[in-house]
């Protein structure tokens, strides 16, 4: 680790505003002890952690700089991991023909790779979009480049919105768009209100219920992004590693994503707020409660 177990100790306290007579005495040990945890001369047991998350609200990982090590440790896709993801999307797990594959690879995922610089892809997602013979949205935008009219040959006509994560920013795009216009919209994670993970309908509505994800940022930009499971769970494992604090992300357990993001762009009025607030801290289970203590101050912090 870049940084010793005890520095991570007290660059947190002096971040919190804490002495170490404070830390010391809701310990109830010494702050002796407490400097020589500090000072890296020992270590402490892990009640003693516990406690520390607990009056630090961190989680043990992040005491711990595990974070950082994870975040190394996150697959990145190269340009034949994403071109066979985007195959095997747009061919239904079909056998693709080789032309198909290479108008993927090389009219798509390696001018996007590069585009990228440095930021290295740690999710990836697709999702259908419906479009009209000749245009490429249901908006009336023509197809005028030889490229796009090229894909829509060969994968029958269908447009697809593809999803983007590095480690610092999300990034959507249709493919059309990007043939036509190299276009993306992105977004930093540190720009972001919330990221909410869930099922796209209610719990008990079983056919044709996917998974969604729904975004807002500080500026206001909003949207819902069809998922499938493995898409979803993988998202739900990547963010809890990209932020175990839960300051932008959310795994809906009881609301939909639909619901949360209708009722939270319905936050004008302080009765749908409170409504919100009371329904998700009712519902949420103890084992979640637990594992995230400051759930309901940060849904305050959402709504407000």
């Amino acid at each position: 680790m870049a940084t010793n177990i005890g520095t991570q100790l007290k660059t947190i306290r002096i971040q919190k505003n804490l002495s170490q007579a404070d830390v010391a005495k809701q310990l109830n040990i010494s702050r002796q002890t407490l400097s020589k945890w500090e000072l890296d001369k020992s270590l402490p047991d892990l009640d003693s952690l516990k406690q520390l998350s607990i009056i630090y609200n961190l989680s043990i990982d992040y005491l711990l700089e595990l974070q950082k090590e994870k975040i190394k440790l996150l697959p990145i896709y190269t340009e034949e991991h994403l071109t066979e993801s985007l195959i095997a999307k747009i061919c239904n797990n079909k056998e693709p023909l080789q032309e198909q594959i290479h108008f993927i690879s090389n009219e798509i995922c390696l001018p996007l790779l590069h585009s990228r610089s440095s930021a290295d892809i740690i999710w990836f997602a697709t999702q259908k979009l419906v479009i009209l013979p000749g245009r490429y949205s249901l908006i009336n935008h023509a197809v005028t480049n030889e490229k796009s009219k090229n894909y829509l040959d060969l994968f029958f006509g269908l447009n697809y919105k593809i999803g983007l994560l590095t480690k610092t920013q999300l990034s959507f795009f249709s493919i059309i768009d990007w043939l036509e216009e190299k276009t993306q919209t992105t977004f930093s994670l540190s720009t972001m209100d919330f990221i909410a993970v869930g099922k796209l309908y209610d719990q008990d509505i079983k056919l044709g219920n996917s998974y969604a994800l729904g975004y807002k940022t500080k500026k206001g930009n909003y949207d819902i992004i069809n998922l499938n499971k493995d898409e979803a769970e993988r998202l739900k494992t990547i963010l809890a590693i990209l932020d175990p604090e839960k300051n932008y992300y959310i795994e809906l357990e009881n609301l939909c994503v639909m619901n949360f993001m209708n009722k939270y762009r319905k936050k004008d009025t302080m009765k749908n707020r409170n409504e919100l607030i009371e329904v998700e801290t009712k519902l949420v289970s103890i084992s979640y409660f637990t594992h995230m203590a400051t759930f309901d101050f940060r849904v305050i912090q959402f709504f407000c």
